[in-house]
């Protein structure tokens, strides 16, 4: 199976384990920005303040679909480590 498939088992299986779930195209840096955009949204705050519900939140995951940059987080404005315990990001690549 490919990664995308492997993605959406994952979700198929460990959903209910999340209280938000975004899945987002990660091919380019604009889809990024409206993924996360759409995903604020989704929770019902302003795009800008995406990163702070991620660090203030538990209980979240985001699925990147086809990174292809490695300064994947720097796009994000996130740090990894300090999400560390409340959401989970899972990643794939085409790499």
């Amino acid at each position: 199976a490919g990664k995308t498939e492997i993605a959406k088992h994952y979700i198929t299986l460990h959903q209910k384990k999340y209280d938000q779930v975004a899945w987002i195209r990660a091919d380019e840096p604009w889809f990024i920005e409206k993924g996360m955009k759409e995903f604020a949204g989704k929770v019902g705050i302003e795009a800008k303040q995406i990163t702070q519900w991620l660090y203030k939140h538990k209980s979240w995951l985001i699925i990147f679909d086809g990174a292809q940059n490695d300064k994947f987080f720097e796009l994000l404005h996130l740090e990894p480590n300090s999400i560390k315990g409340k959401g989970h990001i899972l990643l794939t690549s085409r790499q």
